[in-house]
């Protein structure tokens, strides 16, 4: 009888490797990454905001902590994040 609970024990333990390994696996390599577009036209159709020379400032009780320089920021449809060029930053005491 302890053979027959130890082969169960056994099955049951390769099924959960097989299942929480070998499916993750093949579930990783069917999502598909977003290829980035070539074209800076077709960016161009999908620009949401631009800005031209950015200035961010963060501050704790009256003193500054930091600031961001950026001279062209730029957001696109469907991203949360800005892509930003010839960024500056400044650390304060």
């Amino acid at each position: 009888m302890k053979r027959v609970w130890l082969g169960l024990f056994i099955a049951f333990m390769g099924l959960q490797v097989y299942v929480l390994y070998f499916k993750k696996e093949i579930l990783e390599s069917k999502i598909e990454t977003p290829k980035p577009e070539s074209s800076t036209a077709a960016q161009a159709d999908q620009i949401q905001q631009m800005m031209q020379g950015g200035h961010l400032v963060e501050s704790q009780q009256g003193k500054r902590d930091w600031e961001l320089f950026s001279k062209k920021s730029v957001s696109y449809q469907g991203r949360n994040d800005w892509d930003l060029e010839a960024v500056e930053i400044r650390f304060y005491n």
